[in-house]
C-alpha cells in the first residue's frame, strides 16, 4: 500500500492508494486514518489533492468516483454507492437512507442501525460524502471524525442547518467512541489487533449484555477484517445463551454452530447482528482492549473504560443491564460483588440523572461454561421479572 498526507481546514487528511486507485481518505481522529505513513507521490494522490483544493475552495461539486475503490462487505458497498448520489449541498436522514437500500437490495426494510454502521465503516470520507447523512429530527449525529468537522464540511456545501444540532451526550456518538476504543486499543490491547467495540439495539434494547474483554479469538479483530468489529464473531458457544433465552432465529444460530470461525464472513456478521437488533439486545464489553488470548486483566484496565462505558448506557438507553461474572460486576457497580450471592437481585445506579438497572450474572462462557445453566435460569426470571417480551423467533421446521 502506497501513502500520503494532505493539510485541510479540518485538519490533516491520510490518503492511501493500492498504486492505481484510492483507498482510503480518513481525516484525523477516524478509525482508518495513519500516522507517520512513509510518503510517496502517485498520480491517484495528485488528482484527489487537486479534487480537494477545490472542494474546500467551493469550486467543485461533484467527484469522479472512477478511481475509488473502497474495501468492504456488498452491503456496505451498496450504502457507499447510494452515498455518492446525494447532491452536493443537500442531506439525507439515516431513515430515508435505509428506504433506498432496502429498495436497492429488494428487501421490505432495512434496519437504519445497519446501514447507519455501515456509513461508519466509510473509508473514503468526503468524496463519498457520508457527513451528509443526519438523523431524522437533524442531529448531526454519527461521524466518526467529529461532528463538528461534520457540521463544518455541511457549512461548507452551504447546508443550512438552521434546524439542525449538535449531540449533547458528553460530545460522544457511538460513531465517536468506537473511534477512542481504537486509540486506547494501542495502548491497553494488542497493537496487531483492533478493538472489539459494541453491536445490536442501539435505540432502549430491553436488554444490555455487559462482557469481560475480547481475545483475538473474535476474528473481527483482524486487521484485515473491514466489517462490523462486534463481540463473539467467529465464536460458538455465546450463542448457545442467546439461543436458549429465545433471543436469535434457527437458521442463523444453526448456521453458526456448523461454522468454523474462519468461515464467517463480514456480510454473515451483519446477518447476525441484525438478528441481535431485531431481539431488542445491545452486546459490549467492559474492556474494549483485545488480547490476544483469554488473559486476566487487572481492574485498573477497566476502569480506564468505566466512563466511557456509563457513556454508552447514556445514549443507548437499556431497559435492564446484564453484567457478566464477579469482576465485571464489582468494577461496574463499585462494590464487591460475588455472583453467588446476589443472584436475581436488582442493584440501582445513577449515571448523570438516569437511573439504571443491573443485574450480576454468571458468566456463561470460557472457564464460566459449567455455570452456563445458571445463567439462562437467572436471566429467564429477570426477563419475567422485569416483563421483557420475547421477541418472535423464526423456527426451523
Amino acid at each position: 500500500m502506497y501513502s500520503s498526507y494532505y493539510d485541510s481546514c479540518i485538519g490533516k487528511i491520510y490518503l492511501e492508494s493500492d498504486g492505481v486507485y484510492l483507498t482510503i481518505l480518513a481525516i484525523e481522529g477516524q478509525p482508518f486514518y495513519k500516522a507517520d505513513c512513509e510518503i510517496c507521490e502517485l498520480e491517484v494522490f495528485t488528482k484527489v489533492k487537486k479534487t480537494l483544493d477545490a472542494y474546500f475552495k467551493g469550486d467543485v461539486f461533484s467527484f469522479d468516483v472512477h478511481w475509488f475503490k473502497p474495501v468492504g462487505t456488498l452491503f456496505q458497498k451498496t450504502v457507499w454507492k447510494l452515498l455518492t448520489e446525494i447532491p452536493y449541498g443537500h442531506t439525507i436522514s439515516y431513515g430515508e437512507l435505509a428506504r433506498q437500500v432496502a429498495k436497492v437490495l429488494h428487501k421490505d426494510k432495512m434496519s437504519a442501525q445497519a446501514v447507519g454502521q455501515a456509513v461508519g465503516h466509510n473509508p473514503i470520507a468526503i468524496l463519498i460524502p457520508c457527513h451528509r447523512v443526519v438523523g431524522r429530527d437533524g442531529n448531526l449525529t454519527g461521524y466518526a471524525g467529529g461532528v463538528e468537522k461534520k457540521k463544518k464540511l455541511l457549512e461548507l456545501e452551504g447546508v443550512d442547518l438552521t434546524h439542525m444540532y449538535l449531540p449533547k451526550e458528553k460530545g460522544y456518538s457511538l460513531s465517536s467512541l468506537k473511534n477512542k476504543y481504537a486509540q486506547m486499543q494501542q495502548k491497553y490491547g494488542a497493537k496487531e489487533l483492533d478493538a472489539i467495540c459494541f453491536g445490536g439495539c442501539e435505540r432502549h434494547p430491553d436488554l444490555c449484555f455487559v462482557f469481560m474483554n475480547p481475545t483475538g479469538r473474535n476474528i473481527a479483530s483482524l486487521k484485515s477484517w473491514h466489517g462490523l468489529k462486534a463481540p463473539w464473531i467467529g465464536t460458538k458457544n455465546v450463542w448457545d445463551l442467546f439461543f436458549a433465552l429465545h433471543l436469535i432465529d434457527d437458521d442463523i444460530y444453526f448456521k453458526i454452530k456448523s461454522m468454523t470461525g474462519k468461515e464467517w464472513t463480514e456480510e454473515f456478521a451483519d446477518v447476525v447482528y441484525e438478528n441481535v437488533r431485531k431481539h431488542k439486545y445491545f452486546i459490549t464489553n467492559l474492556g474494549k482492549c483485545t488480547q490476544l488470548d483469554a488473559r486476566a486483566l487487572p481492574d485498573e484496565v477497566y476502569l480506564k473504560y468505566l466512563d466511557l462505558l456509563k457513556v454508552e448506557f447514556d445514549l443507548i438507553k437499556p431497559k435492564v443491564i446484564l453484567l457478566f461474572g464477579n469482576q465485571v460486576s464489582s468494577v461496574v457497580l463499585k462494590d464487591r460483588i460475588s455472583v453467588s450471592k446476589v443472584r436475581r437481585k436488582c442493584f440501582i445506579r445513577e449515571f448523570d440523572g438516569h437511573l439504571y438497572k443491573f443485574y450480576a450474572v454468571y458468566y456463561p462462557v470460557g472457564n464460566g461454561r459449567f455455570n452456563i445453566d445458571k445463567a439462562i435460569a437467572d436471566i429467564e426470571w429477570i426477563m419475567e421479572h422485569e416483563s421483557i417480551k420475547k421477541q418472535d423467533r423464526v423456527v426451523s421446521l
